[in-house]
């Protein structure tokens, strides 16, 4: 079983899963305000890191109880879904609607994005540097969902986000996130923090984006290269 079955066992699965992602944006926010807080003697951000602070403890908060409530919901008799009815046109859930989305439009929707993220560092503007993080990272899971990912499995009806991060696809889901909220991360932290380190971070972040962009560009190349044909 994949995570997707263990994600829809439940009505709060879905509300968890993306509450634990934003989570971990907001945490790692915090930390790196800390960080550059304590260095600095007069210590400018120290308001408005305990604001966020007592906001991410209310999210953890949630977390929390959404985790007692999913887990106190879980019948363990009873069948869960597949990766492959969830993750499918035919599905009557709402992540069937990423595949109305026409493939030229998505493609140019990522590729686009990811070229205006170089112009926006070139031109070192923060703010709209951040906004396309954010951005980017919807539309990289969308198309990871209906485009990328069906050539690492080389089937074109597999959609799942999970199933790459087992051992028969040599775990390579975790390069994968980890590149792509990584390089969102301080990203978009671009715009929420002014600090000497911000040229640093957008370095990081165009750094991790771009291997991301690599990497998922890799497999429907090498897959064409190896069959002659596009899934």
């Amino acid at each position: 079983m994949c995570g997707a079955g263990v994600v829809d066992a439940t009505a709060y699965g879905t509300y968890l899963f993306i509450l634990k992602i934003v989570n971990l944006y907001v945490f790692a926010y915090w930390l790196m305000l800390h960080d550059i807080d304590s260095k600095d003697e007069k210590q400018p951000h120290t308001r408005l890191k305990f604001a966020i602070f007592i906001g991410a403890f209310f999210l953890f908060l949630c977390e929390l109880a959404l985790e007692g409530l999913m887990f106190s919901a879980i019948d363990v008799d009873k069948m869960v879904s597949c990766c492959g009815t969830l993750y499918s046109s035919t599905s009557t859930s709402y992540v069937s609607n990423i595949f109305l989305i026409k493939t030229p439009v998505l493609l140019s929707l990522f590729y686009g994005n990811f070229f205006l993220l170089g112009i926006f560092y070139i031109l070192k503007n923060r703010y709209l540097f951040a906004v396309g993080n954010f951005i980017f990272i919807v539309i990289s899971l969308v198309s990871l969902i209906a485009f990328f990912g069906t050539y690492i499995y080389e089937l074109p009806t597999h959609h799942c986000p999970f199933c790459f991060l087992q051992k028969d696809y040599y775990y390579v889901g975790y390069l994968i996130y980890i590149l792509l909220f990584s390089g969102t991360f301080y990203g978009v932290a671009v715009g929420f923090v002014q600090s000497k380190g911000n040229e640093k971070n957008y370095k990081i972040s165009m750094i991790f984006i771009t291997l991301y962009v690599v990497l998922v560009s890799l497999y429907p190349v090498f897959y064409f290269i190896k069959n002659g044909v596009w899934l």
